[in-house]
Order: structure tokens, then sequence, then C-alpha cells
């Protein structure tokens, strides 16, 4: 007797491809264009696999005539095993770039594209080791750091370009969507580049960064917001105007460590983890107000164990939500209804992303599970 036969496959079951990668995920992305995932272990190990799927849920779902009740069947076969990428380096990260392929960074100082095919394509090397990279936004190109010295690499094969000269280790990367702006966190601070060139613009840390942890930065889409993370339990909220700093907030309170953090795509919510539930903070009212606070949405339901994945749907009023105990839920911003994915994976979720078209989630553990949930298009009416 199949399992299929005496247990009730979870909605996780019914809508995911999974992989043991045998190592934590530390950093998962799209493509732009959603055809194509990729995932990076603590290995240095680079996966990457299409979003493509022959058993997909949407092919496995049956609406009844008579009720509109709708049912998804279990997978026939498993999806096909994962391979990591045949690179003779270690990754040490990695981003997506253009539409589709990524960009990723080795240990060696190489860097090079990859496409959703495998196709591996020289972009630049560094001397040292790559530290952390980020697509340039519609400038074209990469972004890179390595020896803490940040250039920017033009796609048309210009001379690279040093935005910063090397005076501590990098640990995030992070441009605007018109490639006008770029962040950077080191050991220091926050620091922040226009139009190619270092400016002394320096937004101070709320929390020591823990090497232990992931720390992140993130603009928003109109790129007037930024968000720090530097791996303690606190973020900072940066906003700018007309290419100069106009106020800064912070959040000290948090109960974990703030990791993960996620924008709407109008540019208002910033939702993070590292709290007994989503916190969404809305910055909209405080756009032009000096001095002003940002509030919250409350948004699902508190729980005894913290978030550690959170992901804002970038065309519905949705955040997917992990917490340490591997209990996945999607719930409305601003309501407390949820709907429950997994009670439990008994893994602990380190990141989730939604593909830009809306219809797929991924998400890896700490235990180094790597897995792709697909949600039908009439699953969030």
């Amino acid at each position: 007797m199949t399992m299929t036969e005496t247990e009730q496959p979870s909605l996780f079951d019914l809508l995911c491809r999974r992989w043991d990668l045998s190592s934590p995920v530390i950093a998962l992305a799209f493509t732009p264009n959603s055809g194509s995932v990729a995932f990076l272990d603590r290995d240095g190990r680079f996966w990457q696999t299409t979003t493509a799927d022959p058993e997909s849920p949407n092919h496995r779902m049956r609406v009844a005539g008579d009720t509109g009740r709708m049912t998804i069947s279990p997978r026939r076969k498993p999806p096909p095993e994962l391979q990591p990428f045949a690179l003779e380096d270690r990754i040490t990260c990695f981003a997506p770039l253009q539409t589709d392929r990524f960009a990723v960074g080795c240990e060696t100082g190489r860097l090079v594209s990859v496409t959703s095919t495998g196709r591996i394509t020289a972009l630049a090397r560094e001397e040292e080791a790559l530290e952390a990279i980020c697509a340039a936004g519609s400038a074209q190109g990469i972004i890179a750091s390595a020896g803490g010295t940040i250039r920017h690499h033009p796609s048309d094969g210009r001379t690279s370009q040093i935005i910063r000269i090397g005076t501590g280790h990098v640990t995030a990367l992070a441009s605007t969507s018109d490639g006008a702006s770029v962040a950077w966190l080191d050991d220091a601070g926050v620091g922040i580049g226009f139009n190619g060139i270092d400016t002394d613009i320096r937004i101070p840390l709320e929390s020591e960064p823990d090497a232990r942890t992931t720390s992140s930065l993130a603009w928003n889409r109109r790129g007037d917001w930024l968000g720090v993370a530097s791996g303690g339990r606190a973020i900072s909220l940066a906003q700018f105007g007309n290419r100069y700093l106009r106020q800064t907030l912070s959040r000290k309170d948090y109960p974990a460590p703030v990791t993960e953090m996620s924008w709407s795509d109008n540019g208002d919510l910033l939702a993070t983890n590292g709290a007994f539930r989503a916190i969404v903070w809305d910055v909209a009212g405080i756009d032009n107000e000096i001095g002003g606070v940002a509030a919250t949405i409350v948004t699902g339901r508190p729980r005894l164990i913290p978030v550690s994945a959170i992901a804002l749907h970038p065309r519905k009023p949705l955040v997917a939500v992990g917490y340490e105990n591997g209990s996945i839920i999607v719930a409305q911003v601003g309501e407390q209804q949820e709907l429950v994915i997994s009670e439990t994976l008994w893994e602990c979720p380190t990141s989730m992303r939604w593909s830009s078209d809306g219809h797929h989630l991924a998400m890896g553990t700490q235990g180094g599970m790597a897995a792709v949930l697909t949600f039908p298009p009439t699953f969030f009416k």
C-alpha cells in the first residue's frame, strides 16, 4: 500500500517540487522572466532548475461542476533530481541578471553569467573572492564587490568603473531598479553611491552584524526607501529624495534576528521576519513627514515561534510566511485569516521568494531542502 493510499498529503506536498541539497540553503532567486530558479548552498554549490513542470498542479487540479470545489491530485512521479552546476570554483554569491540568466560570483574572483539552458559566459575577473553582487538595474551590467572594492561591470564590454575603493568586507549590495543608486553594507554601516560615484552618506547600523546570520539590503521599486537588516534584532529604514538622505527610522524591538525583507510592488509596504507574526511596515503615511512613525499592518495570527522567512506577493496583497518550525502560511495583508500550506516541515526556512509573475514560490531551509511551490492561476481569487 502506498503513502498516497494511507496518508493524506498536505497542501505543501500537492503544490511543491522539493530536493535535498544536503547543505543549508543560503540564497535563492528567480530569473526576471520567472522561467528559472536557482539555489546556493553553504558548501558553495549552485543549483538551477526550470519552473516548467510536466506534472504542474495546473494539470492536476480539478474543479467540481456542481460545488465549485477545487481538488489537486498527488504527483505520479517525483520531480527529476537536481544536480549542482558544473563550475570548478566554489560559488560565493549570485544574482538575477537580465531576462533569463544569473550572474555568479566565485571564490577565485571569477564572475560569469549562467543562462537557464546552462550556457556560461565570462564577465570579469577580480583579484580576490567575490563577496556580493547585484544587477545594475536598467543601467545594465553587474555591480560586484571583491576585497571591499566595488565595481560596476557594464554589459556592453566597456571598462569597469570603480564605485568604492576597498575599506572593509562587504556583506550585501543592492541597486535601485534604474541603476542610479547603489547601497552596500560593511562593518562601518551602509554606504550609498549615486550615478556610480561614492558619496559621504553613511547610515549607521542599529545592531552589530552577526556572522551567524544573513545581512541584507532592499530598495523599493521607486528607489526612495532602503531597508537595512544587518543580522541583528533591528532594522533601519532610510528615505531618499533627489539623491540626498531625507531621514532614517529604526525599529529595535524584534525578538529574533531580521534577515529577510520584501517590498510590495508599489513600494509602500515592507515585510520582515524576526517576530512572532508577519511584520508589514507601511511607509506611505510618512512619505512627506520628517520624523514620522511607520505603522505596522496586522497580518496573520501570532505564534510562539519566530518568523524565519517572508515574501510579499508581486501582484496581490498577499504575504508568504515561514516559521522556524517549518510552518508555512499565506495571508492577505491586513487580515488575520491564513491559508496553511504546511503545519510543519520540521526544518527552518531560511529564505522565500515569489517569481515575478506570482505563480511560483521558492524556499530553502536550514536542513538543505530546496522547494518550488506552483499555485494555479485561480488559487488566489
